[in-house]
């Protein structure tokens, strides 16, 4: 069957259907791929090893961002940054030399800029990603987390299927606009549809860190321990 053969509220009932095939493909398309890096997972490092630190443990609970809000939070409590403000920025309140205790808690202090302005929190995360990145590589080589790369391609993968919809549509608009045909609904429909791509691409970019059946007891038995 030719999708641009069929007349107008056909296609818009094939693409409905196409969008909705894609979005639940997409999402089984995750688990299996995720459950697949999971499985294939061979722990470099003592596999017995479940001990974390504070910034493991934050990325452990909340992936990269997790551990940066961890560091931002020892930084305040120290007195070296200024609570994060209401436009989620941050700047130094001491310039003092001090004694790190973890390198990332030193590199989100010099991502600040010394010269007493503001700068938005994002912009510390992603200047020490480099750091954040090395965490999940220790977490992973013990076993407790995937590593980010893999988890890239399949977020590529995933949003690669939800996309295929728009594609579509958007040449399905296209050749409608060329043959003078109305495409207000179509295009109401790309623009939701656009939307849903979103949702998909940007659903994990927040997300806590994908964690191993190992690495959720690890988190477990913290929470236990700092719960009693």
């Amino acid at each position: 069957m030719d999708p641009f053969a069929l007349d107008g509220p056909s296609f818009l009932v094939f693409f409905v259907v196409l969008l909705l095939g894609c979005l639940l493909l997409s999402l089984v398309l995750r688990v299996l791929l995720k459950a697949v890096l999971v499985h294939r997972l061979r722990p470099t490092d003592d596999a017995e090893d479940t001990q974390v630190d504070l910034y493991q443990a934050a990325y452990l609970a909340a992936g990269e961002d997790g551990a940066v809000n961890a560091a931002l939070a020892g930084l305040v409590a120290d007195g070296l940054l200024e609570p994060p403000s209401r436009k989620d920025r941050v700047r130094r309140t001491s310039f003092a030399p001090v004694q790190w205790r973890h390198p990332l808690e030193q590199a989100v202090y010099e991502a600040v800029p010394a010269d007493g302005k503001r700068i938005r929190i994002p912009k510390v995360r992603t200047a020490v990603r480099r750091h954040t990145r090395a965490i999940g590589r220790s977490l992973e080589r013990r076993g407790l987390v995937v590593a980010p790369e893999p988890l890239e391609r399949v977020r590529l993968a995933v949003t690669a299927v939800a996309a295929l919809p728009v594609v579509v549509g958007a040449l399905r608009m296209v050749q409608g606009v060329a043959s003078g045909r109305p495409v207000g609904f179509l295009f109401l429909l790309l623009v939701f549809a656009l939307a849903a791509v979103g949702g998909v691409w940007s659903h994990d970019a927040s997300a806590s860190a994908d964690r191993t059946r190992r690495g959720r007891a690890a988190l477990e038995r913290l929470r236990h321990r700092y719960a009693a």
